[in-house]
């Protein structure tokens, strides 16, 4: 079974921010943590459980050759780290403010911040490719075809 990049992508960034805060041991108030501190606030912790999560995505990864219900909860907390992530993302647009209190205009922290968001998206996808499969992937291809098709 082929892996996504994205994935491998996100075990990359969450082991990097958890090392990051495990040896730095201070409250980054970076916006893509930002959500994750506020239900882990001691910084050693939230960079041991990043890298805990890490290390389970990959474990689940090369666990099988045959993607499984083991598998996928190896995967299940990098999700939503992502989605808390894209989520704190998405406030802080909405409020025109980072995490760390800095004021820009929305347009300027969309675009600062799109990349977590669409990292997200993107990871959602790859696992409903991975773990439900190609007929899932093809018939999303094929309804979103119809629809071009219709509105031409």
């Amino acid at each position: 079974m082929r892996t996504s990049w994205i994935i491998i992508y996100s075990i990359v960034l969450h082991a990097t921010w958890g090392a990051v805060l495990a040896v730095s041991g201070e409250q980054l108030q970076t916006t893509a943590i930002y959500t994750l501190s506020l239900f882990i606030p001691w910084p050693r912790v939230e960079g041991a459980a990043l890298l805990l999560i890490s290390a389970a995505a990959l474990w689940s990864l090369r666990r099988e050759t045959v993607p499984s219900m083991r598998s996928l909860l190896g995967v299940i907390p990098q999700q939503l780290i992502l989605m808390a992530s894209a989520f704190g993302a998405l406030v802080c647009i909405a409020k025109s403010q980072f995490a760390d209190g800095v004021i820009r205009p929305w347009t300027f922290i969309l675009v600062d911040q799109s990349a977590i968001v669409l990292l997200a998206i993107l990871h959602t996808a790859a696992l409903v490719e991975h773990y439900v499969g190609l007929p899932f992937v093809d018939a999303l291809r094929t309804y979103l075809e119809k629809l071009d098709e219709e509105e031409r």
